[in-house]
């Protein structure tokens, strides 16, 4: 709550990975951390999402 006695409300979706010895390059982790990132827009508000290297 806000000194004036508003409240903010916000909605968060988050997507995670981690880099994995085998990805060739950072590309493969910002591609599964946007992937899990719609994943978790496409469910529920609030929602944060880890995708995993194969």
């Amino acid at each position: 709550m806000l000194e004036s006695g508003a409240t903010v409300r916000f909605t968060v979706w988050v997507g995670v990975s981690s880099l994995d010895a085998s990805d060739p390059h950072i590309d493969e982790l910002l591609r599964r951390a946007d992937t899990a990132l719609y994943q978790a827009k496409r469910q529920e508000r609030n929602r944060v999402i880890a995708e995993r290297p194969p």
